[in-house]
């Protein structure tokens, strides 16, 4: 007869520990999943590095796995793009229009969403004067929207001037 390494547990003792390993580990898996989770901050910080790596299975990874910053993430792109160009920072310009393209190209091919790709092209059809006016308006946007909940009609007047 062979010996037992373990003893065999009383009746009951085995489904309880069953209960309690089904119970803990789905907790565990969330802390897991939350401690993953990035700030929008950290996630452009760490899509720009995936980028100037070249390193298109982390950019994807990231895209697939905070889809909700991926637009936040465009915008600043276009607005750094922008902004350089205007400043006559050609190259600096082109590398933020680039890499706002791979990550709107990425986006729409595994979410199958075009409006960041639409959003990246205008930079190539606008003039000067247009991104210009861009600028301005996202500008006075962003300040409509610190007066929305306590000065609610100031926020549409300026809201107003960036139409």
């Amino acid at each position: 007869m062979a010996a037992k390494i373990f003893p065999t547990p009383p009746d009951g003792i085995s489904s309880i520990l069953l209960v309690f390993l089904f119970i803990i580990t789905p907790a565990s898996d969330f802390i897991s999943l939350q401690a993953q989770q990035l700030t929008q901050t950290e996630f452009s910080a760490e899509l720009r590095g995936a980028y100037n790596n070249n390193d298109d299975q982390l950019a994807v990874s990231l895209i697939k796995d905070h889809r909700l910053f991926v637009k936040a993430f465009v915008n600043d792109l276009i607005t750094e793009s922008i902004s350089k160009e205007l400043k006559g920072k050609t190259v600096e310009s082109e590398q933020a229009k680039d890499m706002a393209e791979k990550a709107a190209s990425g986006f729409e091919k595994i979410f199958g969403e075009k409006n960041l790709t639409t959003g990246v092209n205008y930079l190539k059809s606008w003039s000067k004067d247009q991104k210009g006016k861009k600028l301005v308006a996202d500008s006075l946007y962003a300040l409509g929207t610190t007066f929305r909940v306590n000065q609610p009609e100031k926020a549409i007047e300026i809201y107003q001037q960036a139409i």
